[in-house]
């Protein structure tokens, strides 16, 4: 039988993977075998006395900047050639000098934690990646910037092709590269959405009308609430008793390290296309990155929208923020929340790509032009060391309409369907996140109409 040897930093994530790896992998043949707390240089030791595994599955309990480490994550490659080493790592690695060394030494099998969910490690510990596909997975688009580097890469090149050919055919890989991970939902249709401010301006209201929006365009939504004080998405929607206490459940399973795959189970359903994760405010208990990153991995759905709460620790916000393909910091044009609101934002580096702002309660101020409003987040300095700028995809308008919004949410309900403006710039942004779907349909609805234009 084929031996996996399962190496995990942290032993209550090994507890609560391994079974269900093992279940896995034991239908297919492999017989998984766990590794507490072990070092590198003992797994190393491990694999030379019994050298009969096929597969090593690897949680970062190595460090890049950590020479020991890095010595014989690179030793254990280069000896034990036949080995399928598989390395799930943080996600600020994406497009990086550590993803590109590791890249370089022909560890193609990583995976980014936002990828992680039993599914991708069982397929691609039993499939392994090509080159090619490694590098486009990593974010390797281009391999040609340090020049110190060229000469590696050309130090050979085949007969009939010139160095400009091939620099051409590798930059054009990111076109033709598409990752071999099968996802339990279906990826090239699913867009994980994420919803932020430090303060008060108005992101849960966008949450739920964006969601309203997409599921009256035909698409499926599911909509998960981090606010564990107020947990206010519900007043937007006609609930009964028994949808409450779901969360309540999902988060006594984590705990518990209970299967909780079955993610629907843990939500409210609300028509036939969106599924709410939310509960009732006297429901106690907090949010953790491990609750949303499971909704996130097990919910099938076409759009997943994070509302995500001002009151989580900086380190899950950020977290949370990792999982999302498109980053939405919401403001509005009070000077107050212009000036400070970069400050707090405390956003880690990867996090500071697919970002776009929403100006929530639109109103027109002389002296504020879409120019001055973007110079508030550029060269911000960070505690008198880091100096960084956010650079938006795009800046969305929200017109100021706190009357419609009130009165609808007093009948529980959202403002999207009651207000030509107010509608079209729900639907804009509706349109600019989720282009691929939409561009694939047919219909004339007017978000479809808002694809074409853009």
């Amino acid at each position: 039988m084929k031996k996996v040897l399962l190496a995990f930093d942290d032993l209550r994530k090994i507890n609560q993977v391994k079974n269900k790896l093992k279940d896995k992998l034991e239908k297919r043949g492999f017989l998984v075998r766990l590794a507490k707390e072990i070092s590198l240089q003992e797994i190393e030791k491990l694999l030379d006395e019994e050298g009969d595994y096929s597969i090593l599955i690897l949680k970062e309990n190595f460090q890049f900047d950590n020479y020991i480490n890095e010595y014989y994550l690179f030793k254990i490659s280069n000896k034990f050639s036949n080995l399928n080493m598989v390395c799930i790592i943080d996600n600020k690695h994406y497009g990086s000098n550590c993803i590109r060394e590791l890249f370089e030494r022909n560890i193609y099998n990583c995976i980014f934690t936002k990828d992680a969910s039993i599914e991708n490690i069982v397929y691609i510990s039993i499939n392994p990646r090509l080159q090619d596909e490694a590098k486009g997975y990593y974010g390797l688009y281009d391999n040609f910037t340090d020049t110190k580097k060229e000469d590696k890469y050309f130090s050979k090149l085949p007969i009939g092709f010139t160095k400009k050919k091939v620099k051409k055919m590798y930059r054009d890989d990111k076109v033709i590269i598409k990752e071999k991970v099968v996802y339990k939902t279906p990826r090239d249709y699913q867009k994980i959405i994420g919803i932020y401010s430090p303060y008060s301006a108005g992101k849960t209201v966008i949450a739920a009308n964006l969601a309203k929006c997409y599921t009256k365009n035909k698409l499926t939504v599911g909509l998960i609430d981090t606010d564990y004080y107020k947990k206010d998405l519900i007043y937007y929607f006609p609930l009964k008793n028994s949808d409450f206490l779901k969360m309540l459940n999902l988060y006594k399973d984590l705990e518990g390290e209970r299967d909780t795959s079955d993610i629907s189970s843990y939500g409210i359903s609300i028509g036939k296309r969106l599924t709410l994760f939310s509960d009732h405010r006297d429901s106690i208990y907090k949010i953790t990155y491990e609750m949303v990153n499971s909704i996130v991995r097990n919910c099938v759905a076409n759009i997943i929208i994070i509302d995500i709460s001002k009151d989580l620790d900086n380190t899950v916000i950020n977290e949370i923020l990792s999982l999302c393909d498109e980053r939405i910091i919401v403001a509005d044009k009070m000077l107050s929340t212009l000036n400070g609101l970069p400050y707090k934002l405390s956003l880690k580096r990867f996090n500071r790509r697919n970002i776009s702002l929403i100006i929530n309660r639109d109103v027109n101020i002389k002296n504020l032009s879409n120019m001055d409003i973007i110079k508030h987040f550029k060269h911000i300095e960070l505690f008198g060391k880091e100096k960084y700028s956010l650079n938006f995809d795009e800046i969305f308008f929200i017109p100021n309409n706190l009357e419609l919004i009130a009165e609808a949410l007093a009948r529980r309900e959202v403002a999207y369907g009651k207000d030509k403006d107010f509608d079209e710039s729900i639907e804009k942004i509706a349109a600019t996140l989720y282009k691929i779907s939409a561009l694939k349909s047919n219909k004339r609805s007017l978000l479809g109409k808002l694809f074409k234009e853009i």
